[in-house]
């Protein structure tokens, strides 16, 4: 799919969010809720959580690259790539970090395949523990649609079927390249390319090499739920200050909702359809269309700062422009 086909299917996703919000929401509430809110407990959550769940995303990814990497480097470059999700399409932020990782000079360090490799990992952890948390909140929701329900369902199965695919290249990399290189020699590419091909999925594969090592991947494990449990925290207390009545289960369906729709196409980050993903978690709750729709604001736009100031510092570290390295990105991309 062409990139201007991508960027245009993000667009018409996010209006039509932003549009379905704008029509079931009173905006004259919305702004009612907002000036009602006890901001008190509204924003310095947000802030708190999001900057302790990048550290300790930084660290799980650390553990990832069999610490080949040292830890504010790697931090850095997380920032980097979230502030390029946040500000471009496409979603380049996970390659430009993966790119900026592989440059990081190391005798052992991992190359830009070997940081993607672990990128999509991380990712796979993160939907399966949002699917345990959906398992949980599920039966708690008043009046779950059966089509979120089907949602998770297939979600959860292609994380399943992810993870176990990435175990199975991990235990078995030497038939994993052996199939690559008979792959290639099949459709004929000059030798020359499939050594290069062949290199590249060597490196792919070492970023699940960890999962093969049980005193790394129990931490890794432990880390991914950590994470998240620090962006439930941050749900339920700010959530309280729009929703006085909030409930556990009310913050955890709601997280698994916006997880779930951060994960379809959109605009540079996720507007509309974070939002819309928040009123319909909270649709099955007692919460008001008004009160979701004021948490989903506020909340996304803390975040966003944090992610900015953050991206900031690490191009600042970095020593190098948004500009060079979404052109350097880019380049990697149409490699």
């Amino acid at each position: 799919m062409s990139e201007r086909v991508q960027f245009w299917i993000g667009i018409a996703i996010t209006l039509l969010c932003v549009g379905v919000v704008l029509w079931v929401v009173d905006l004259g509430q919305v702004l009612a809720a907002l000036r009602s809110a006890n901001w008190k407990i509204v924003v310095l959550p947000a802030v708190v959580c999001q900057a302790v769940f990048m550290l300790l995303r930084a660290w799980r990814w650390r553990l990832m690259l069999d610490k080949r990497v040292r830890y504010w480097p790697l931090f850095h470059a997380q920032s980097v790539g979230y502030l390029i999700t946040n500000l471009l399409p496409f979603r380049l932020g996970d390659l430009a970090r993966s790119y900026l990782v592989g440059l990081e000079p190391t005798d052992r360090g991992p190359d830009m395949s070997t940081a993607l490799s672990s990128v999509i990992l991380e990712r796979v952890l993160d939907v399966l523990i949002i699917i345990i948390f959906f398992g949980v909140a599920a039966p708690l929701a008043p009046a779950l649609p059966g089509q979120m329900g089907l949602v998770g369902a297939l979600v959860g199965g292609a994380a399943v079927a992810g993870f176990l695919g990435m175990l199975l290249a991990a235990v078995n990399r030497s038939w994993v390249l052996g199939t690559a290189r008979w792959v290639l020699a099949t459709v004929k590419r000059p030798e020359a390319d499939a050594e290069v091909w062949i290199r590249r999925t060597a490196s792919f594969l070492d970023g699940f090499h960890t999962l093969t090592r049980l005193r790394l991947l129990l931490p890794i494990l432990g880390l991914s739920l950590v994470l998240w449990l620090c962006i439930l925290v941050a749900y339920y207390v700010s959530l309280s200050g729009f929703w006085p009545g909030v409930t556990w289960p009310a913050a955890l369906f709601t997280l698994c909702a916006a997880a779930f729709g951060v994960s379809a196409p959109s605009s540079p980050g996720f507007v509309g359809v974070f939002h819309g993903a928040v009123l319909l978690g909270l649709s099955v709750f007692p919460a008001t269309h008004e009160q979701a729709l004021g948490f989903a604001i506020v909340y996304h736009a803390t975040t966003y700062i944090v992610i900015l100031v953050l991206g900031l510092v690490g191009l600042w570290r970095g020593g190098q422009s948004l500009g060079s390295i979404v052109r350097a990105t880019r380049n990697l991309g149409r490699a």
